[in-house]
């Protein structure tokens, strides 16, 4: 199996894909991440999740506004739902209230959204 984290602040939370082989490399072209994995006959090309690997660096970045622009497009997954605390954790962390808010709307937050909106 091949194990992904996203988000290393959730180690719950992991993606899984089945391979059948042994992990080769990791490419990184074109705004694509893919996993070589080497089979029995032949190699196959696993393709990560981009928008999560982008929104993992803006988040270092401390690029906010990219990363809620980034977690907008995807659906409310566990993951995503974890991603988003995290970065409202961290928008709040550097009094970012207007990410923050944002933030707290997507997790249906609609108490914690509205005391947010009062502070910008």
């Amino acid at each position: 199996q091949l194990c992904v984290w996203y988000n290393i602040q959730t180690p719950d939370q992991v993606t899984l894909h089945e391979i059948n082989g042994n992990i080769e490399d990791i490419e990184r072209l074109e705004g694509r991440t893919e996993v070589i994995v080497a089979e029995q006959l032949s190699t196959a090309a696993y393709l990560l999740d981009e928008a999560l690997i982008n929104f993992s660096t803006a988040l270092e970045k401390r690029n906010f506004f990219q990363a809620a622009d980034i977690l907008q497009d995807l659906e409310l997954s566990p993951e995503a739902q974890a991603m988003w605390k995290r970065l409202e954790q961290v928008a709040l962390e550097k009094d970012d209230f207007q990410v923050a808010e944002r933030c707290a709307a997507s997790l249906c937050d609609v108490a914690k959204a509205r005391s947010l909106h009062r502070h910008h």
